[in-house]
């Protein structure tokens, strides 16, 4: 059977910590990878310029653009689990028993 799980502040936490420390530096750093791919003259010869050297130039920017909104994207989910973070944390310090 499977194990009870959790939902806690310090869980949310935890996840906003992935995402920023290892998450976002490594899509960082794959879309930087799209700059050791860049073909220098003469690669593509004069010929092979106009077949395909435009069309790779325009691939490599559409991976950079792909790559920045993933980044974007993560920001967005860092700032909304935060917010959910804080609601969470607010519900479990509200839902503490207080013995008098």
């Amino acid at each position: 059977m499977g194990q009870d799980r959790y939902v806690t502040s310090a869980a949310i936490e935890s996840i906003i910590k992935e995402i920023n420390e290892d998450v976002i530096p490594a899509v960082k750093e794959w879309r930087d990878l799209v700059d050791t791919t860049v073909v220098g003259f003469p690669g593509w010869g004069a010929i092979g310029e106009l077949l395909i050297g435009l069309r790779y130039r325009n691939m490599q920017d559409d991976v950079r653009e792909k790559f920045d909104e993933a980044v974007s994207v993560l920001s967005v989910w860092n700032h909304q689990l935060d917010t959910a973070r804080r609601n969470w944390r607010t519900a479990e310090e509200q839902s503490t028993a207080v013995y008098a």
